[in-house]
């Protein structure tokens, strides 16, 4: 399938060491817009018809206060999910700064593939959330986690049905993120829209005391040798009849 904008391409790792495979995550210029590496789908640009987010000042101020002291470089958009619904998101657009970080920091980190995958929002989370938001199996009441959450869109489709939602990730960029979404759209949300809570969780080890009505993942797992964790991950946080 083709992409907009450009071909499909591998980004080479630039260290080879311990077994350490650079996957699906390459930034390349595309018509005013960026698209990854790997992704046969329609990017997320102004090319699409899709808005530029604009900010509040208060908005403008927090983006900065996360993104600067981090040196972080960020776009705003808005994405459509379903005919009626519009999130506006931040994604970082620095990506091989963050991988230079990566190298330089080396250690555990490097060697656990803690790659910046939150960095922008991926294809399956649009699908997701169009399906969260068209299901009867979401709403108030309901307990949701989503593991993996990145810029957390999937959660804030279930948090505006009223679910009772916990986002989790094994990296505090990716909840702080996803925090930064909440409040971004919170002023678009329904009465009956809760925040969002957030726990540190590496999903390849579960917790059984966040057991859910509904657990959700979209993107999380790029390589076989992940299949059976998250597998387990189901078993172990998914309520009896969820």
């Amino acid at each position: 399938q083709p992409c907009v904008g450009g071909s499909i391409s591998r980004r080479q790792p630039r260290v080879q060491s311990g077994g350490i495979r650079w996957g699906p995550l390459r930034l390349q210029h595309a018509q005013g817009g960026y698209q990854t590496s790997l992704r046969p789908r329609q990017v997320l640009s102004r090319a699409e018809g899709n808005n530029p987010a604009t900010w509040s000042e208060g908005e403008a101020q927090m983006i900065g206060k996360l993104a600067e002291p981090r040196g972080w470089e960020t776009k705003g958009i808005e994405v459509p999910v379903g005919a009626e619904c519009r999130f506006r998101l931040v994604e970082v657009t620095n990506v091989d700064d963050l991988l230079d970080q990566l190298m330089e920091k080396g250690g555990e980190d490097l060697q656990d593939d803690r790659l910046p995958y939150w960095i922008e929002v991926w294809p399956s989370a649009l699908v997701l959330s169009e399906e969260i938001l068209s299901s009867p199996l979401i709403g108030p009441g309901v307990s949701v986690v989503e593991v993996g959450c990145g810029l957390g869109l999937c959660s804030l489709a279930a948090a505006r049905k009223g679910a009772d939602v916990i986002q989790t990730d094994y990296l505090k960029e990716a909840l702080d993120m996803a925090n930064l979404t909440w409040h971004i759209n919170a002023n678009m949300m329904p009465p009956t829209a809760k925040q969002p809570r957030q726990r540190i969780l590496d999903w390849r080890h579960p917790d059984p005391h966040m057991q859910c009505d509904v657990l959700l993942a979209s993107d999380v797992a790029y390589e076989e040798r992940a299949f059976e964790p998250l597998i387990q991950t189901f078993k172990v946080m998914v309520k009896p009849g969820g």
